[in-house]
């Protein structure tokens, strides 16, 4: 019985994986020669209209606080324990650069991680 529910897992979360790669190259945008897109973009431009905008918008929004506000946090605390379960590296230092690395990667553009 497992499984089954494991093949009805995996073949949803493939499904919706495919969905989105589709729908992410079909809406998106080529702006100062760099391609932006993906969900907030096809939300706009899939669904159109004002409604479609607003919705892209308020996901936007919704997904920058989110990520911006759990995402490195969790991971940073993870990075910086497990370094100094491992090698004594004091968690302040490694946060410090987590912290830098990230800046770089964020103000550095898509070109500075593609």
């Amino acid at each position: 019985g497992a499984v089954f529910w494991m093949w009805i897992t995996a073949f949803l979360g493939a499904s919706s994986a495919f969905i989105e790669s589709t729908l992410g190259q079909i809406f998106k945008r080529v702006e100062n020669n760099e391609y932006r897109g993906g969900p907030a973009y096809y939300i706009e431009y899939g669904i159109g209209g004002k409604f479609g905008k607003i919705y892209g918008i308020i996901f936007a929004i919704v997904t920058i606080i989110s990520v911006g506000l759990l995402l490195p946090g969790v991971q940073s605390n993870a990075i910086a324990s497990s370094m100094h379960n491992a090698i004594h590296v004091p968690q302040w230092l490694m946060g410090g650069i987590v912290v830098v690395i990230l800046g770089l990667i964020i103000f550095g553009g898509v070109r500075s991680i593609a």
